[in-house]
């Protein structure tokens, strides 16, 4: 096995601009340099994690950060190398749902099969992830010590399983997945298949039956991972093959939600490829119903802060109005820091 070391020089390259941003002294290359040796001298000392991680709410859920930038330092040192270990790469909103469009526009009949899995982070056995990683042996030592001072700290705090909002929950959830994943990819029959944390979509032949794939997962899901059996996060639909002409253009039942937007596979073609001119099948593609409630809400809630008397100016409210109402409302690019 091959790992970057745990050393100044790589602590260095691991401090980004997110950490500048928020913090306005680190432009200055001695400060940087000192934090490093901060964390060498923790890391040395075996002294890093402890009583640091501190409970925050995000979107009505317990999650969990560290305040100190040394221990953000050496958490990002770990997963850059179990990241590079085990070649973790996770799909993109953007790429899932572009090829998942494609495929749904092959006029051959297929079937659709979503899945949910219940409180994904929360559900994962730390325990069982532990002696995964030291039966796989792909990490070094140094690096199972790192983890195991990660989990003492999970466990300190009282957080279930993974906790939300720590780089390294989405990274381990990643690596404890690959095996899963795999076998799901390579069922006979599946198409595709593609998670986006805990979303699952798949694209069958129509042979391939709700009852297998629901067997499948049960006895092949990571321990204490479970999907949800009904409700609007279940979602199964056979298709059929399209017909030779255009037909009425009538939205039917075979609608489902996925990643926030709303697809609907019609049984009929009426799209040229305009490259070796096959027609393909008719897909409409629109927003969820349930994120225009979301981007409702929210325009709702800005308008409603622009009006209440909290002392603020009213050239700040306007301006803060404005940013909110264009970032809701358009597609309005995000840039990432830390990239």
């Amino acid at each position: 096995m091959f790992e970057t070391p745990y050393v100044i020089r790589n602590f260095k390259k691991l401090i980004n601009y997110k950490d500048i941003a928020s913090d306005n002294s680190l432009i200055d290359e001695a400060k940087r340099l000192k934090i490093c040796q901060n964390t060498s001298v923790r890391f040395d000392s075996n002294s890093y994690f402890k009583n640091d991680l501190h409970k925050i709410i995000v979107k009505k859920k317990n999650a969990y950060v560290f305040k100190d930038i040394e221990n953000k330092i050496i958490e990002r040192a770990l997963l850059k190398n179990i990241k590079k270990t085990y070649k973790i790469k996770v799909k993109s909103r953007e790429s899932i749902v572009s090829v998942l469009i494609s495929l749904l526009k092959e006029n051959c009949p297929y079937s659709i099969h979503r899945f949910d899995i219940i409180k994904f982070y929360e559900s994962f056995n730390v325990e069982e992830i532990k002696k995964y990683f030291l039966r796989e042996r792909n990490i070094s030592g140094q690096s199972i010590g790192i983890l195991d001072q990660l989990f003492k700290e999970f466990s300190r705090v009282g957080a279930l399983g993974l906790p939300r909002g720590l780089a390294s929950s989405s990274i381990l959830s990643e690596v404890i997945m690959q095996d899963f994943d795999t076998k799901i990819s390579r069922l006979v029959g599946v198409y595709y298949y593609a998670r986006f944390v805990d979303d699952i979509i798949i694209v069958a032949t129509p042979e391939v039956h709700r009852k297998t794939l629901e067997t499948f997962f049960s006895s092949n899901l990571p321990p204490g991972l479970k999907f949800h059996k009904n409700g609007e996060k279940r979602y199964f639909k056979s298709i059929g093959k399209t017909k030779d002409h255009s037909g009425e253009n009538i939205k039917d039942r075979s609608a489902f939600d996925y990643l926030g937007y709303n697809f609907v596979p019609f049984h009929y073609e009426n799209e040229n490829d305009g490259f070796l001119e096959l027609h393909r099948r008719s897909v409409n593609v629109d927003l969820a119903e349930s994120k225009i409630q979301k981007i409702k809400k929210r325009i709702m809630a800005s308008f409603f802060a622009f009006f209440k008397k909290d002392g603020k100016s009213k050239f700040f409210k306007k301006k803060l109005l404005e940013n909110r109402i264009k970032y809701l409302t358009s597609n309005y690019y995000l840039f990432d820091p830390s990239s």
